[in-house]
């Protein structure tokens, strides 16, 4: 500013100006975009809103394949895209009107939202007004906006009420901000009148808009029912993201259960929901629900030719899925855990479903002490083995090393702490067996965890049984060992 001081006496601003407007009038000058910002900044407002009027469209599509008409209508977008630069909104405002449309709205929308924005409200509402009059939906869903922004509560209520163009966005835009028992009634009938071509509109609201807590479970229900009216599995996916606990727990049942009924075995978020909603939904109802459906799956799907392989794959993803949300739970529910067992041993034999079976029964290790815990593994394993023979212990162990250390025995010292807590408990040769496939291939590097690793090695090196010194052995050789630095230090007469 000092330096533009110093310099007035040069008249730099006029003269800028007149270059600027010499070099437009100049039809071969290729760089014309480049003179609207300096020309919009040092004009007086006057004189360069009548120097636009030659600018403003004449069309509202323009062809883009010609280049001479591209070059202009590029240059016609610079034009207005900085109007805001003139200290006059309330005329920026009005020239504005003349580019909001067809293809140039995408210019205009900046500096109108910019200048509406600097007036007092008082002034705004015409111009408003005027934006609601437009023919084109897209110039006028912009008037709803505005009046989202620039009105009061009760001007906005009978806007959306009332509005000729479809709002849902912005209504549930505005009620997340300004929650009232009126405007989700308007919320209501907006999403229970959609038609099947309409649905896009929800899906912004469901991706980027959050409504309050307290009217969240009521959102959900009345989004879901449209959804499976038009069996919109894209969009459920969108709103699958807004449920968890606590909207679970203020569900309407009947609707909860018509969720689980549609959702479930139908990829990995929809079996997350139905998870989600079976550990959180209070009603009882929720086990005979699942078994109904489990029962039905298993004749239907369970042994068809075409389904009985992806049947046992979908089976496998929900329990896996189930575990999973039940072992990250903050706290264990021993009911749900017994009344889940009981529905699936109602429908599956442990020869049908091993592994989400024995995942079941490994949710009773959560919050228990490593004592129990070991216990509850032992007595697993000796009725597998009974069952099955010593090839049930490598199923065992694939399901603890792959699916219940993502939540307990994380670390290797937890795993060294339960092989040795195991051994101290064992009951038949398999228990070995279970400890082998159960323990680490990393030395620990701390004394204390490396004299329970001492301790293991040293009592299973002594069992006598040929099954256990193979397995043992291959152990052994299998590696990695990255906290093992071998040191043969052999005396010269030691070898032959």
């Amino acid at each position: 500013m000092e330096a533009r001081k110093k310099c007035t006496h040069l008249d730099l601003d006029r003269r800028t100006v007149e270059f600027c407007r010499q070099k437009l009038a100049e039809e071969k000058f290729e760089e014309k975009k480049n003179l609207i910002r300096p020309l919009t900044i040092l004009s007086s407002p006057t004189s360069h809103l009548e120097l636009i009027k030659s600018y403003v469209p004449t069309v509202d599509k323009v062809d883009l394949t010609d280049d001479d008409i591209t070059d202009l209508y590029n240059l016609q977008g610079k034009v207005v895209r900085v109007l805001h630069y003139l200290n006059s909104p309330t005329e920026v405002v009005n020239a504005t009107f003349d580019f909001c449309k067809g293809d140039y709205l995408q210019f205009a929308l900046s500096p109108l939202y910019s200048c509406i924005y600097k007036l007092p409200e008082n002034e705004t509402k015409q111009f408003i007004n005027k934006l609601d009059e437009v023919k084109a939906l897209s110039v006028r869903k912009h008037a709803m906006n505005l009046s989202c922004v620039i009105y009061d509560v009760d001007d906005v209520y009978n806007c959306l009420k009332n509005a000729t163009v479809p709002s849902l966005t912005p209504t549930i835009k505005y009620f997340s901000k300004h929650p009232s028992e009126a405007l989700w009634k308007v919320i209501e009938t907006q999403i229970g009148a959609l038609e099947k071509n309409e649905l896009p509109m929800l899906k912004l609201a469901l991706d980027k808009i959050n409504v309050p807590f307290e009217y969240k479970s009521k959102y959900i229900e009345i989004v879901w029912n449209v959804l499976d009216k038009y069996e919109n599995n894209e969009l459920k996916k969108l709103l699958f993201q807004k449920i968890n606990e606590a909207s679970v727990e203020k569900l309407d049942p009947e609707l909860a259960f018509n969720i689980i009924r549609k959702s479930i075995f139908k990829g990995n978020e929809a079996n997350d929901v139905v998870a989600t909603i079976l550990l959180y939904l209070k009603s009882d109802k929720k086990f005979t629900v699942l078994s109904d459906i489990l029962s039905n799956f298993k004749k239907n799907c369970w042994n068809h030719p075409k389904m009985c392989k992806p049947s046992r794959q979908q089976f496998n993803k929900f329990m896996l899925i189930l575990f999973d949300k039940y072992m990250g739970a903050e706290e264990s529910n021993a009911k749900f855990v017994t009344e889940l067992k009981i529905v699936l041993g109602s429908v599956f034999t442990l020869s049908d479903a091993f592994v989400e079976l024995v995942a079941v029964e490994c949710m009773t290790l959560k919050d228990e002490n490593l004592e129990n815990q070991s216990k509850l593994l032992i007595k697993l394993n000796n009725i597998y083995t009974k069952e099955y023979g010593t090839f049930a212990v490598n199923l065992f162990a694939i399901v603890l090393n792959n699916n219940v250390r993502k939540h307990i025995f994380t670390t290797i010292a937890e795993q060294y702490e339960l092989c040795h807590s195991l051994l101290q408990l064992k009951e038949s040769i398999s228990d070995y067996l279970l400890v082998i496939k159960l323990l680490p291939h990393d030395v620990p590097e701390k004394q204390k965890y490396f004299e329970l690793y001492d301790t293991v090695v040293s009592e299973l090196n002594q069992v006598t049984d040929k099954v256990v010194q193979l397995q043992f052995n291959l152990y052994l050789k299998a590696g990695p060992y990255k906290n093992v630095k071998l040191d043969w230090d052999i005396p010269r007469s030691d070898i032959s």
